[in-house]
């Protein structure tokens, strides 16, 4: 949690918890009492799953339970990417996402993209 306060105290609006929201849904528990809306989830998704640990390894549960799981412990941002399109020079990964908004109906993207706003449900 040090580290989490450092980066707020520096001037950061925002800390962005990856591995750690899988891992350790404790921590992520105490930094969103702690903290609020200054936390946000990356999620980047892999074949259904959210990889984990620099992409190398993916968790056991689908992102829908993982999108529920976030919304149980009171994470309002989750930010995601398709690893299959990131970085690739395949134009934006709205076709992947697409299905997401039906499937999570407690989220909005007010962007239209990626950033997903948890608006309770």
């Amino acid at each position: 949690m040090d580290t989490v306060r450092r980066y707020l105290e520096a001037g950061a609006s925002r800390v962005i918890l990856g591995t750690a929201a899988v891992t350790d849904p404790a921590f992520t528990a105490q930094a969103v009492a702690q903290y609020g809306e200054k936390i946000a989830v990356g999620a980047d998704l892999k074949d259904g799953k959210v990889a984990i640990k620099g992409w190398l390894e993916t968790s056991q549960d689908s992102w829908e339970t993982f999108f529920d799981r976030m919304q149980a412990l009171g994470v309002r941002t989750v930010i995601c990417t398709d690893i299959s399109r990131d970085g690739a020079m395949r134009g934006p990964i709205w076709r992947s996402i697409a299905p997401w908004p039906a499937a999570i109906p407690w989220t909005s993207s007010p962007l239209g993209g990626p950033v997903w706003r948890i608006s309770g449900r």
